[in-house]
């Protein structure tokens, strides 16, 4: 029967738009920061970046915002009307993002840059061909296109999966990389000629890093003076100037700030003097002196702060330890000697010959035992030789087909002329059996090695699995991470907790073991801290592992009659759901009715639990139990159907797997549809040979599912649950098990065992 597993429910209090009113108001600072961003311009020709901030905000909601900010800057803000083409590749960028959503290339953290990148250079194709050619232009715009492709990947991680921006703080490459495109963009906004807000800024910048001393300022001198050189679209002026001041200056930190102010005012009047040929910058006196003085101003507490914006700091975030990656290694190395192992194997066995034994070996070892029985016999064989083998040669065929050998399978001279003929034919068949056999032994026999080769091929494929999972990029979501933080200092909570997407993009949330957030209303008020619905959470020695709640909700309702005059139904099946949100639901029908049957389907749904239990993948723990059974098989002869559904409670998709099953019936909306099979039961054929079919369908709320096993089969049952089904009003899967058994019976009577499973599949919150 179906063991429904223990759900952890309690009541909701959170509201619908708790975490939507967080997305809706960050939309005008995406809308923003692409208008802003757009306008940068690098060369004196090409403007990345809007490109670059549509890829990285991807295809939702804030990449449609980033997308209208970026095409609107580029079309009215951008300079020398060069900015069409980068508005059509920002347009295309996020299309392609958008139409591909659903595919899990796109969840590659290359896809959108490399997108971005591509769109662009066609783009620029486009425009050089337009223009006078230089090879100066090919340059700049090559170097354009890398630009856009690393900065829009370095920019990604400011997103989480749902869409929602990081914390800039914690961010610290990507809230970097931010800043300095923002400078780049406010280059171009003047106070008065030759006055930039955006190179003040990058001044200000400059005397924060400074102000360090050390090397660091040197570092951040030339980088500031690259971006700001790049701009310009001259010499490397700034690059020079940045960093001599920086570097100077930086040795002047370790006396008050109004000393390092000055130090670095006066060498950068000095390093200006020094190009007065090369032209007299006036302008940059000015930025020089306002970057000063609002460093100058700037309150301690505040430095640090702004400081700590793009310090680079080691997260807690999930990493790798020594030992982990030392098990990775092993898991691999073992999964490839597995995959040798089996490439071995099976390139040996395939070169074996089947029944490679002579049938006429048959009828010599007859002559030898007739010989050794009745000496006068030897002269005739050796004499009538080639017309005996004639003889042998005839008779071959219709004993093959047989399985035994009569009389008139020999000739009527051959009959006459043999003296112990009536011998000959009891002989003949014990060495015929003898042949059978042999020859069954060994068809089982590379049957079984190749079974056994294909369990290691299964091993390869699970340690494989195994060493992804060990191996798979955890995303942190810094956000809530702070959050979570906050939320443990409040409790007077001591360790530290990290919240990241694991690697099938469900979010996580490690924290401290403490006895308070056992209770519902602690779990609750995390909850609404983290703007989150969790599962219930698993425990280890010192900290709780809490789970994103799932979106969908499954019910099922099993309704199961014996077979007139048994007690036992000879059907067996097991319902659970696995920690990644998995809800299997197995029902298996062994061969025959009552208690052997039992048996035998139980056995196989207990081997398929566990194996799924363990986190093997369904068609993997199909291939294993089906290469189990048929070992078994050979023992008892026995058989099973199989039927497997699995539901993926965060997306709604469903598989449906089936070893001679009979049909799934799947309503969606207010359609009926059917789900057939036409592999044969497990236990019957290797797993070399066969497989389990495999269906896919995406389900929504409301959506109801139906298996069974055939003993409800009959000529109408078809119309029967077709219409049942489609005219359920009602939301108990139970009722709708009792229904389609006890109708269908009507039909078919009970001469088998029977089995309905009914399932709905309900969003929750509806």
């Amino acid at each position: 029967m179906i063991r429904k597993a223990n759900v952890w429910t309690k009541p909701k209090k959170m509201s619908w738009d708790t975490v939507n009113v967080t997305k809706l108001a960050e939309i005008p600072l995406v809308f923003v920061l692409g208008m802003f961003l757009s306008t940068g311009e690098i060369f004196g020709r090409c403007m990345p970046f809007g490109v670059a901030w549509v890829a990285a905000t991807n295809s939702g909601l804030l990449g449609f915002s980033s997308l209208l900010g970026s095409v609107f800057g580029y079309l009215f803000l951008g300079a020398n009307g060069i900015g069409i083409h980068y508005a059509g590749a920002s347009v295309l960028t996020y299309a392609v993002g958008f139409a591909f959503r659903e595919f899990q290339i796109t969840k590659h953290k290359l896809f959108m840059p490399i997108s971005a990148a591509v769109f662009s250079a066609i783009g620029n194709v486009v425009y050089l061909s337009q223009n006078v050619f230089y090879e100066a232009n090919v340059i700049f715009h090559t170097t354009e296109i890398v630009i856009i492709a690393v900065t829009a990947y370095l920019l990604a991680p400011l997103f989480t999966k749902e869409g929602v921006l990081y914390d800039a703080k914690q961010s610290s490459m990507a809230s970097l990389i931010l800043g300095a495109t923002i400078l780049l963009a406010l280059v171009r906004v003047e106070f008065w000629v030759d006055v930039s807000l955006g190179r003040s800024l990058a001044i200000f910048c400059l005397l924060l890093y400074a102000g360090r001393g050390g090397a660091v300022g040197l570092l951040a001198g030339c980088l500031i003076g690259i971006m700001m050189d790049i701009t310009s679209g001259r010499g490397p002026y700034y690059t020079m100037v940045f960093s001599i001041c920086a570097g100077v200056s930086g040795l002047f930190s370790r006396y008050s700030r109004i000393v390092f102010t000055v130090s670095y005012v006066v060498l950068n009047a000095v390093v200006i003097l020094w190009t007065w040929e090369s032209g007299m910058r006036v302008g940059l006196l000015y930025e020089t002196f306002i970057a000063s003085i609002l460093y100058y101003m700037l309150p301690k507490a505040w430095e640090e702060k702004l400081y700590s914006l793009f310090k680079f700091e080691k997260t807690n975030q999930v990493k790798w330890d020594v030992a982990k990656e030392r098990v990775l290694k092993h898991v691999k190395q073992t999964s490839q000697a597995f995959g040798d192992l089996y490439d071995t194997l099976k390139q040996t066995l395939s070169k074996e010959r089947d029944n490679t034994e002579n049938p006429m070996e048959i009828f010599v070892r007859m002559e030898e035992r007739i010989a050794r029985r009745f000496p006068d016999t030897k002269q005739f064989f050796q004499d009538e030789l080639e017309d005996n083998r004639r003889v042998y040669n005839d008779a071959l065929k219709g004993m093959m087909e047989r399985g035994r050998a009569v009389p008139d399978d020999f000739s009527v001279r051959f009959r006459s002329r043999c003296m112990h003929f009536s011998e000959l034919i009891a002989i003949t068949n014990e060495e015929l059996l003898a042949f059978l056999q042999r020859r069954q032994y060994q068809s089982k026999l590379k049957e079984n090695r190749m079974t056994l080769c294909k369990q290691y091929a299964q091993f390869d494929q699970i340690l494989m699995q195994t060493a992804t999972e060990l191996g798979a990029e955890f995303t942190p979501d810094y956000r809530r991470q702070n959050r979570l933080q906050e939320f443990l200092q409040e409790k007077n909570i001591k360790g530290k907790a990290s919240v990241y997407y694991d690697e099938v993009g469900h979010l996580q949330v490690e924290m401290p073991k403490h006895h308070t957030l056992h209770m519902e209303r602690e779990v609750q008020k995390l909850e609404e801290n983290l703007k989150l619905q969790l599962k219930e959470p698993i425990e280890t020695n010192k900290s709780l592992l809490f789970s994103q709640e799932e979106r969908f909700s499954v019910t099922a309702g099993i309704y199961a009659k014996s077979k007139d005059g048994n007690d036992v139904n000879g059907d067996a099946g097991t319902w659970f759901r696995r920690d990644d949100g998995l809800v299997c639901i197995v029902l298996c029908d062994g061969m025959g009715s009552g208690k052997n049957a039992r048996a035998e389907s139980a056995l196989a749904a207990g081997l398929l639990e566990k194996f799924l239990k363990a986190g093997m993948a369904p068609k993997w723990a199909l291939s294993t139990v089906n290469s189990a059974l048929v070992i078994k098989s050979e023992q008892t002869g026995a058989c099973t159907t199989v039927d497997l559904l699995t539901v993926d409670l965060y997306t709604g998709i469903c598989h449906i797997y089936k070893f001679g099953a009979s049909p799934t019936y799947i309503r969606k909306g207010g359609a009926v549809s059917v789900v057939k099979g036409s592999v044969i039961p497990a236990g019957l054929i290797s797993a070399e040979e066969v497989e389990a079919e495999a269906s896919q369908v995406k389900l929504q709320h409301g959506d109801w599912l139906v298996i069974a096993s055939d003993g409800i089969e009959g000529d109408n049952s078809h119309n029967i649950i077709h219409d049942l089904l489609s005219k359920q009003q009602g939301t108990s899967p139970g009722e709708l098990a009792k229904h389609v058994l006890e109708e269908t019976r009507k039909e078919v009577g009970a001469m088998d065992d029977a089995t309905v499973i009914a399932v709905r599949l309900k969003e929750k919150g509806k």
